[in-house]
């Protein structure tokens, strides 16, 4: 055992080689040399311990009192794995936990590539609940030699970042041996009284290569990024909003027809710049929407609020010069509340191989039916 934590401190040192000792039991015989979890075979709530060699210690002694999971948790177009104290129903006020995620073990002597990725969200900010992660050389440095735990340097939330999904990935070059990523839990129970962290899209390995890695992103939280706004019709168009009301996002790409209590007609589009999907054989759209103040029907919906692909735009301020294609939005919100939820899936395979592929959203709206559409959160992935 005294070898595989050596292991683990050489991750630090960039030690040549080390061996792992293939006898201790709590070191399986056939680590991973590539890992791609993206949680999404889980249901809510799941057990993440349903997944092949994935670990959930839940640490429970004098300073932490209490079991505590990591579970499945649908989070926007992800499912991820959550780690939180709250109970609306507050009967764990004050009670303290301390609970570990664990990927199964990673060998960093044969993977092709030893970079390690992955994501963090935050929701309900409370200083007093932390989310670290190491790298863990066995489960005994969790059980009572901690200082054997290799802090690493992740980009993780903070109060000031809620909500937003936050990437990591590091370089992992010098690391030997056999170890586990561990992302340690910490937080007091309660209703609202504890911050709930999600991780998802854990990767050891070929980082560009995994499901999950993004071909394009664009979360809105910043601006309208690359994409163009183009009204057709009408005196609105879609524009980047800042302070919104919708949860959970205080940003997102937005339009609506009403305003000063009149619905007034338009047709506003929304471009993507140019996506390259040359290199690639699949691909699927996925995004985040809240529709409100409109008819709450999905009909109409269907027909107000639409989305479409082209592969002939070259200018995204002209869409008539080119020809478009109508995508299936799978699921749309409720229609009458700011809340936002998943489009779903949209498949764009049709669309692999080619290198000028644009979105476009399309909103429409009339005299007496104008609805507030907004977008945040898109994502192309393979």
């Amino acid at each position: 055992m005294r070898k595989n934590i050596f292991c683990a401190m050489a991750a630090l040192l960039g030690a040549a080689s080390c061996t792992p000792e293939k006898s201790d039991p709590q070191q399986p015989a056939t680590p991973l040399t590539q890992l791609h979890e993206t949680f999404e075979v889980l249901s809510d709530e799941n057990s993440i311990t349903r997944l092949t060699g994935w670990a959930n210690v839940m640490v429970v002694n004098a300073t932490y009192t209490a079991p505590l999971q990591w579970l499945a948790r649908e989070a926007g177009c992800n499912m991820a794995a959550q780690a939180s104290a709250h109970k609306f129903d507050d009967s764990n006020r004050g009670v303290r936990y301390e609970t570990w995620l664990l990927t199964p073990p990673l060998d960093f002597d044969n993977a092709a590539s030893r970079a390690i990725s992955f994501r963090v969200q935050a929701a309900y900010w409370k200083d007093d609940t932390q989310l670290d992660v190491f790298l863990v050389p066995n489960l005994a440095a969790i059980e009572g030699n901690q200082g054997a735990l290799i802090p690493l340097q992740a980009n993780l939330p903070t109060s000031s970042s809620l909500n937003r999904w936050l990437p990591t990935t590091l370089d992992m070059s010098g690391a030997r041996g056999v170890a586990m990523l561990g992302f340690r839990y910490r937080g007091v129970g309660g209703s609202s009284a504890s911050t709930s962290f999600l991780v998802d899209d854990v990767t050891f390995g070929d980082v560009g290569s995994a499901p999950s890695a993004a071909i394009f992103e664009e979360t809105f939280a910043e601006s309208l990024g690359g994409f163009t706004p183009v009204s057709k019709s009408g005196a609105q168009s879609w524009t980047w909003n800042s302070n919104t009301a919708n949860a959970p996002y205080a940003h997102a790409a937005k339009v609506s027809g009403y305003v000063s209590g009149v619905s007034a007609p338009n047709e506003d589009w929304l471009i993507s710049p140019p996506v390259d999907l040359s290199g690639v054989q699949r691909a699927t759209l996925a995004f985040e929407h809240s529709i409100n103040k409109g008819a709450p029907a999905v009909k109409v919906m269907r027909r107000e609020q639409t989305a479409l692909v082209s592969t002939t735009c070259t200018d995204a301020t002209n869409p008539d010069a080119a020809t478009w294609e109508p995508l299936e939005i799978p699921r749309y919100p409720s229609g009458s509340t700011w809340t936002f939820a998943c489009s779903g899936k949209i498949d764009l395979t049709p669309y692999a191989g080619r290198p000028n592929v644009r979105i476009a959203f399309k909103y429409t709206s009339g005299g007496s039916d104008a609805a507030t559409w907004s977008i945040a959160n898109l994502k192309i992935a393979r």
